[in-house]
């Protein structure tokens, strides 16, 4: 097959594609929208950010990540003898990588809100989280 001439036709269509989204009013009034700019590519990534009142019902440590706390420790872990380590010892840094699960509220409008059962949706129940 390989070196072998292949004919064959190709049909494409335009295809309409696109997004919705409801955002309520406090929502929209702390909400920041930034083009990234992708010269690359030739496109444009727009990037939304806003705040909603909510809580953490649940949060899960994935794993905890460690490195040498400078370019000085990275040498001394790498090229040090184990008897010179054990007078100066290895400085690390750490960070835990985790996901967080959050209720969130797009309707909750504090001071404004009287929102008596949006309330009653964030406090986490005994079988949840």
């Amino acid at each position: 097959m390989i070196g072998e001439n292949v004919v064959a036709t190709l049909l494409l269509e335009r295809v309409r594609v696109g997004a919705q989204m409801s955002l309520s009013q406090h929502v929209l009034r702390e909400m920041t929208v930034e083009p990234i700019i992708d010269r690359a590519a030739h496109a444009v990534t727009y990037h939304f950010e806003t705040y909603m009142w909510g809580n953490m019902v649940h949060r899960s440590v994935l794993k905890t990540v460690r490195w040498p706390a400078s370019w000085w420790q990275a040498f001394k872990e790498t090229f040090f003898p184990d008897w010179l380590k054990r007078h100066y010892p290895v400085r690390y840094e750490e960070r835990e990588t985790s996901v967080q699960f959050m209720h969130v509220c797009p309707h909750l409008d504090f001071p404004e809100s009287q929102g008596e059962e949006h309330l009653r949706y964030l406090i986490p129940s005994r079988g949840r989280g």
